[in-house]
C-alpha cells in the first residue's frame, strides 16, 4: 500500500516553470569558453574526416615547371607552394589528419592507462599500491626520446602505429600519479564508506563514486596526454626521426626547414602548422574547462549565476530576479530549462504537531520485509556488561529479543611505536525499537565502536578480539557473527538490516550525483523494485523526513546542512532497516535544526520501530532523546544505564563532568566547570581507572583497582552500572549538578527545545 501525502498549498510548493522563449543550449555549451572550444576542435574534426576530399592537389605532387621556386600564395595555392613546387594547403589538409589522429588515439590509450593504473593504486592499496606506484616512478624517469628514437629507428617507413605505441606507453604515468592521489582522498570519504555501507560492490563504487568524482582530473589528464602526443609526434618529425613520407604538421615544418624557408621569405610556410598547432592546444584547453564544470555542480552552477549591483541573476533567464525579489531575497537554484525556484530548505515539523499539513500513512515502511511492525513497544532495558577480560558477558533477562550484541570488542591502532587501544573490550547489546546514546569526548572510541561492529574500518585499525552477534536476520539465519561472515554475506546485510547516517553529511553524499539518484542506489541494491516503485518508495521517505520533493533534482551542495542531514536520515531508511547507526547527526547544525531533526527521529524510531544507537559528544541532546545512555571514555563503558536513572543518580564522575559542562536554564546562574586534563594516551599501558589524572574523587587506590563495570544497588532501573569503585562519591554530590533538573524535567515534559 502505497503512502498518500497531502502538502498544503504555500510557498514551499513548487514554483511553476515558466514557458520558454527559445530553445536553450545543452549544458555544457552554456559557457562561452567551451563553445569557443568546441566550435574550434569541431573545424579541426571536420578538417582531419574530409581534408582529403578537399585538398585541390596531391599534396607530394611536384610541380613540372622549370625554374620552380617558393610561391606566394594566390589562386591557384591558397597557401602557396614550397621549393618543388608542392601544394602548401594540400599538405596541411592531409598533414591535419595525421596529426589529430596520433594525438587523439594516444590520448585515449593514455588516459586509459592512467584511470586504470592510478584508481587501482589508490582504490586497492596495500601491495598493489607500492608496486603500481613503483611502476608509474620508473616510466616516469625512463628517458623517453632516446628510447623513441631507437625504436623509430628500428621500424622505419611502418607508418604511425610505433609513434602511438611508444608515446602511449611514455604518457600515462603523469596522469596515473595524480588520479591516485585524488583517489587516495576519495577512498576515504564518507560517501565511499556509506556505498560500502549499502553492500556495493568494488567495481560499481569505483565506477559510480570514485571515477566521477574526477572526471576534471581524468579530462586534464586526457587533454596533457594530447598535447603531449601532438607535441612529441611534431618534434620528431621535424628532427627527421619520424616517417618523413607521411604528411603531417610536423613534416611540413621538417620540410620548411630544410627548405630555408625564412630564408627565401616564405614565413607561411612555417607560420600556418605552428598556428594550427596552437590552435588544437587552445581548443582543447577550452573544452576541458567546460568538462570540469560538467564534473563539477558547484562550478557549474556559480559558472550560470552572475552578481550585478549585489542582486543574482541569470543572463539566460530574466525571469530569475523578480522570483528572487519575490523570494525576499532568498536563495534559488537551477531547475529544468533554466527556471529558478526559491530554496526551501528548512520546513516547519507542524506535521508531527497534527495539523494535518502533510499526512503520512506508514503501512508500506512497516510490512516492507513481511512483518508488522507497528506495534513494535520500546524496551526501555537493554543488557550491558564489561569487564576487564575476555570473558564479559551480557547480563539480565533472555537476550532472544536483543538485535545485536557486541561481546568483548577490541579495537587497535596499528603503528610504528605501539598499537593504540581504541576500544577495549566492550559488551553491549540493544533491543528492538530503542535509542540508545552512545556519548564521550572526541577521541574516546565511539565511532570506532560503530564502524568496527559493521566491519568498516581501514587499516591501521584492526579488530584485536570480540565478536558482534546480529540476531534476527530477514535471511533467515537465528545468529549471524558480523566479526566472521563472508563479505558478501556482509555487503548484504549492511543497509538491508543495518544502515549508518554519518557525522558529516556533506561528505557522506556523493558532490557530483543528484540526491534522487543516491537514494536509488540502495534501493536498486537490496530491494526487487522496478524503476517507477522505487521512485514512488523514494517519494514515501522524503516525506517522512520533510523534505519538498522539489529537492530530488538537488545536488548536495544546494541543500542547507539541516536538510542534506535530512537526506541522509531518509537514504538509511529506504529498504528499512532494524538498527540505524547515527553518528553525530546533529554536528554544527543551529539549535532550532537539531531539535527537529531529534523529534523526527524519535517520531519515527516510535512508528517504525527501528533501533539507534546514537553518537555524540552532547550528552544534553542524549538526555532528551536517548531510552538508555553509555558513557565511553579511553575506549572503555564508564556507565550505563536508564537515562532517567543516570542522569538522577550519577555513578560516575566522567558523567559528572559531561553534565557539568551544560549551563542550568531555571535558577541561579552558576559557572561551568569543565573537566581538567585531557585522555590519557591510548599507546601506553594505563594502571588502574584511566580517568584517576582528571578525577576529584581519586585516591590511591584508584591507581590499583582495574575498572569494571558493576551494578549500582541505588538505581531506580535494571542494569544501571558504573566502573567506579566508590560511586557512593559521586551520589554524595549529585544535588550540585545544576543541569540535571532542567534535563529530567524537559524530558518528562517530552520538550526538544529546552536545551
Amino acid at each position: 500500500m502505497m503512502m498518500s501525502t497531502t502538502l498544503s498549498d504555500s510557498p514551499l510548493s513548487e514554483t511553476p516553470a515558466p514557458a520558454q522563449s527559445k530553445r536553450q543550449l545543452p549544458l555544457f555549451l552554456r559557457n562561452k569558453k567551451t563553445l569557443v572550444g568546441v566550435v574550434i576542435l569541431g573545424f579541426f574534426v571536420l578538417v582531419a574526416i574530409f581534408g582529403p576530399l578537399l585538398a585541390p592537389y596531391s599534396p607530394s605532387a611536384e610541380s613540372t615547371a622549370k625554374g620552380m621556386s617558393v610561391a606566394a600564395p594566390s589562386l591557384s595555392h591558397l597557401l602557396g607552394t614550397d621549393q618543388l613546387g608542392r601544394d602548401v594547403l594540400s599538405q596541411v589538409l592531409i598533414g591535419t589528419r595525421t596529426t589529430m589522429l596520433i594525438g587523439v588515439v594516444t590520448g585515449v590509450i593514455a588516459t586509459f592507462l592512467a584511470v586504470v593504473v592510478g584508481v587501482s593504486a589508490g582504490y586497492l592499496g596495500a601491495k598493489w599500491d607500492e608496486f603500481l606506484s613503483l611502476l608509474s616512478n620508473l616510466f616516469l624517469v625512463f628517458p623517453a626520446l632516446p628510447f623513441l628514437i631507437v625504436v623509430l629507428g628500428a621500424f622505419p617507413g611502418t607508418g604511425q602505429v610505433p609513434i602511438i605505441a611508444m608515446l602511449s606507453l611514455l604518457g600515462w604515468p603523469w596522469g596515473a600519479r595524480v588520479i591516485r592521489a585524488q583517489t587516495l582522498s576519495l577512498r576515504n570519504k564518507d560517501f565511499v564508506a556509506a556505498a560500502q555501507e549499502t553492500g556495493e560492490s568494488s567495481w560499481k563504487i569505483i565506477f559510480y563514486d570514485i571515477v566521477p568524482n574526477q572526471i576534471s582530473l581524468i579530462a586534464a589528464s586526457f587533454v596533457s596526454a594530447v598535447l603531449y602526443a601532438i607535441g612529441a609526434s611534431v618534434g620528431l618529425d621535424f628532427l627527421g626521426i619520424g616517417n618523413t613520407s607521411t604528411w603531417s604538421l610536423g613534416t611540413i615544418l621538417y620540410w620548411a626547414q630544410n627548405g630555408n624557408a625564412l630564408e627565401l621569405g616564405a614565413w607561411w610556410w612555417f607560420a600556418i602548422p605552428g598556428v594550427l598547432i596552437a590552435l588544437i592546444g587552445t581548443g582543447l584547453v577550452l573544452v576541458n574547462f567546460g568538462l570540469d564544470e560538467l564534473g563539477n555542480p558547484r562550478l557549474r552552477d556559480s559558472g550560470a549565476v552572475s552578481r550585478i549591483n549585489g542582486r543574482l541573476w541569470s543572463p539566460s533567464d530574466p525571469t530569475a530576479v523578480q522570483a528572487l525579489v519575490k523570494t525576499g531575497g532568498r536563495s534559488w537554484r537551477r531547475r529544468g530549462h533554466d527556471t529558478l525556484v526559491p530554496r526551501t530548505d528548512e520546513i516547519s515539523n507542524s506535521s508531527l504537531s497534527g495539523d494535518g499539513t502533510n499526512s503520512v500513512s506508514f503501512e508500506s515502511l512497516q510490512r516492507v520485509d513481511g512483518h508488522d511492525r507497528s506495534g513494535s513497544a520500546l524496551v526501555n532495558a537493554v543488557d550491558v556488561h564489561q569487564s576487564g577480560g575476555l570473558n564479559g558477558q551480557v547480563h539480565g533477562a533472555s537476550t532472544d529479543s536483543n538485535i545485536l550484541e557486541i561481546r568483548d570488542l577490541s579495537i587497535a591502532y596499528r603503528s610504528g611505536t605501539g598499537d593504540l587501544k581504541a576500544v577495549n573490550n566492550v559488551n553491549l547489546a540493544i533491543r528492538q525499537a530503542e535509542i540508545i546514546g552512545l556519548a564521550g569526548e572526541s577521541g574516546s572510541g565511539k565511532s570506532t565502536l560503530a564502524y568496527g561492529t559493521c566491519r568498516l574500518l581501514r587499516p591501521p585499525a584492526v579488530i584485536t578480539s570480540g565478536s558482534a552477534i546480529y540476531r534476527g536476520s530477514r535471511r533467515g539465519a537465528s545468529e549471524l557473527d558480523l566479526m566472521k561472515v563472508s563479505a558478501g554475506d556482509l555487503d548484504r546485510l549492511r543497509w538491508r538490516e543495518i544502515s549508518i547516517v554519518f557525522q558529516s553529511a556533506m561528505n557522506a553524499l556523493n558532490p557530483v550525483l543528484r540526491i534522487e539518484d543516491q537514494l536509488l542506489d540502495p534501493i536498486e541494491r537490496h530491494l526487487d523494485l522496478s524503476r517507477d516503485e522505487a521512485r514512488d518508495r523514494i517519494n514515501e521517505v522524503i516525506d517522512l523526513v520533510n523534505i519538498p520533493r522539489n529537492r530530488l533534482r538537488s545536488y548536495p551542495h544546494e541543500l542547507s546542512g539541516g536538510m542534506r542531514q535530512r537526506v541522509m536520515i531518509a537514504m538509511a531508511l529506504t529498504v528499512n532497516p532494524r538498527l540505524i547507526i547515527m553518528d553525530e547527526p546533529t554536528t554544527a547544525l543551529d539549535v532550532v535544526v537539531q531539535r527537529d531533526i531529534l523529534a523526527q527521529i524519535s517520531e519515527l524510531k516510535d512508528r517504525l520501530g527501528f533501533s539507534v544507537l546514537f553518537i555524540t559528544h552532547d550528552l544534553s541532546l542524549l538526555v532528551e532523546l536517548a531510552d538508555r545512555l553509555a558513557i565511553m571514555y579511553a575506549g572503555s563503558l564508564m556507565e550505563i544505564g536508564e537515562t532517567s536513572d543516570v542522569v538522577a543518580r550519577i555513578g560516575h564522575p566522567y558523567t559528572e563532568g559531561l553534565l557539568n559542562s551544560f549551563p542550568p536554564l531555571h535558577g541561579p546562574r552558576r559557572s561551568l566547570a569543565g573537566i581538567p586534563g585531557t585522555p590519557p594516551d591510548l599507546r601506553d599501558a594505563v594502571q588502574g581507572c584511566p580517568f584517576v589524572p582528571r578525577c576529584r574523587y581519586s585516591d590511591d587506590a584508584c591507581t590499583k583497582i582495574h575498572p569494571t563495570l558493576l551494578t549500582l544497588d541505588c538505581g531506580h532501573g535494571l542494569g544501571h552500572m558504573s566502573a567506579c569503585p566508590f560511586p557512593e562519591r559521586i551520589r554524595g554530590t549529585a544535588t550540585d549538578v545544576g543541569v540535571v533538573g532542567d534535563m529530567t524535567a524537559s524530558r518528562d515534559r517530552g520538550s526538544y527545545d529546552s536545551v
